[in-house]
């Protein structure tokens, strides 16, 4: 503990500022040895490095759980899943039958950077045992994938503990999660969990094969089935697939009630699939669903990829479509609206949906502001080196809702600045979008809104400032920014 806490503050202090997805690629950040510099001297961040420094070594030699029951909202899982004065405090099962508390950044010791995998995780449980197969179910995987496997007999007998234990619990629930999923719902959750039942015993005997290919196909196979029949417990739940009311400064704006699943296809063959989640973001994921069916996102381009970030260029129509920041705390009962983590003085609690997977969907903002304009999104190429789990410079300062579940690897990789979608389809859960009915967006005005953005761009600033050229705006600190212009419509590009 002392040796990764005296790590972690070194981390944080040395390695440079993550840039924020608003600001252009050609931003310089900061070098890392200007921060350095400061944590070696008397500043604020030196004493701070000390003092994690001395807590860790005396959680070191005091020798304080590191696992340990969590409060009550913990659950199985503190995912946002139960509301928090239903939920009991029954924690993760250690191999002795002690509880080991969901943590900040996945299950027990176990970081959780799948971005399917977090998804399943938040699907709101109006009960904990659907909850208690998924967490047993997503431990397996966890566990074989951040300790390793090969030779190591004692990691594959607690991944086929923990396989046992989600095949017991389905048992003992399963006629329960049929009676009380909705009538017309009953042979659909019905067919789901049989086919949960069926992968069942193939993965135990993966488990006790050692066999991690047939291991990970069978605990998929059982996760996701799982997941379709937690999610239409959820969207038909007796209150409505939303356990809370939507702020009233924004009921009037494109909201998802439930989740929905979109493919952005690329020109060149790229092929990203994405849900968005409306269980947490309801808003931010509304927004996106609406633009997307209004054909906002067509000929879109990708504005910069960086080391981090893949930014999306604005989109073309209904630009001034507000969706503000929307964050979703865990043990929360709703979100919260229009004010950042540090503002509202929650630095230490962590989000439901945070950006800890690779091609995690982010909603951009301009820097100082909370509220962003048209659904401009970003992708983000999680590296744990350089955003820790649990906390990083992103989680609560942008509203992360949802997850690229196809395409991350090849698709977000190979893109460039330039990359254009040629086409967005809504595989399903278009119909979960309420206030979405928005402008379509006709394919010759998208055109002639990009050229009229480009001619723009070549402009010099010297010119823009000694004419006042209509099309170029000055932002903060002076610089001039392109503006894109689509009939009366104006977007500045910071």
């Amino acid at each position: 503990a002392c040796i990764v806490l005296h790590q972690a503050a070194s981390f944080v202090l040395v390695r440079p500022p993550v840039q924020r997805p608003s600001t252009l690629a050609l931003a310089e950040p900061s070098k890392p040895t200007e921060v350095a510099e400061v944590a070696q001297d008397g500043s604020w961040a030196g004493k701070l490095q000390q003092r994690v420094m001395s807590a860790s070594l005396a959680l070191f030699l005091t020798g304080a759980p590191l696992l340990a029951p969590g409060p009550s909202h913990g659950a199985v899982g503190d995912f946002g899943g139960l509301p928090p004065s239903s939920a009991p405090n029954t924690g993760l099962r250690g191999k002795k039958g002690n509880l080991a508390a969901p943590s900040e950044s996945g299950l027990g010791l176990f970081v959780d950077k799948d971005g399917p995998s977090l998804l399943r995780l938040a699907i709101p449980d109006p009960d904990v045992g659907p909850r208690e197969v998924a967490v047993n179910l997503e431990l397996v995987k966890l566990r074989l994938e951040q300790v390793g496997f090969s030779g190591k007999a004692p990691i594959w007998a607690a991944a086929s503990a923990d396989a046992t234990r989600a095949e017991a619990t389905l048992a003992k629930y399963k006629a329960d999660f049929v009676e009380k999923a909705a009538a017309p719902q009953r042979a659909r959750v019905a067919s789901a969990l049989d086919q949960v039942t069926a992968a069942l015993p193939a993965l135990k005997e993966a488990t006790k094969a050692q066999n991690y290919e047939a291991t990970v196909k069978a605990q998929t196979e059982a996760a996701e089935a799982l997941a379709q029949a937690r999610e239409l417990l959820a969207m038909n739940a007796p209150k409505g697939p939303l356990t809370f009311k939507v702020d009233e400064d924004y009921a009037k704006l494109p909201r998802l009630e439930g989740r929905a699943k979109v493919r952005l296809t690329f020109k060149r063959g790229q092929v990203v699939d994405v849900v968005v989640d409306g269980f947490h973001a309801p808003v931010s994921s509304g927004a996106f669903v609406a633009q997307a069916k209004a054909g906002a996102f067509n000929e879109l381009p990708v504005q910069y990829n960086e080391e981090l970030i893949l930014g999306m260029g604005p989109p073309t129509l209904n630009r001034d479509l507000e969706v503000p920041m929307e964050l979703f705390y865990r043990g929360d009962a709703q979100p919260t609206y229009d004010v950042t983590q540090d503002d509202d003085g929650r630095g230490s609690d962590t989000q439901v949906l945070p950006f800890q997977a690779y091609g995690a969907l982010g909603m951009s903002h301009p820097d100082e502001e909370t509220t962003g304009k048209g659904a401009k999104f970003f992708f983000v190429k999680y590296d744990q080196g350089l955003l820790p789990p649990g906390r990083n410079t992103l989680d609560g300062a942008y509203t992360c809702f949802g997850y690229a579940v196809s395409g991350t690897d090849q698709a977000i990789k190979a893109l460039k600045p330039g990359d254009t979608i040629e086409k967005v389809t809504i595989l399903s859960g278009f119909e979960n979008l309420k206030n979405g009915e928005l402008k379509e967006q006709k394919k010759e005005d998208i055109a002639l809104g990009w050229k009229k953005f480009r001619e723009a761009s070549e402009i010099d600033e010297d010119d823009a400032e000694a004419h006042e050229h209509p099309q170029w705006t000055r932002g903060r600190g002076g610089h001039y920014h392109a503006r894109q212009v689509v009939g009366i419509s104006v977007l500045k590009l910071e």
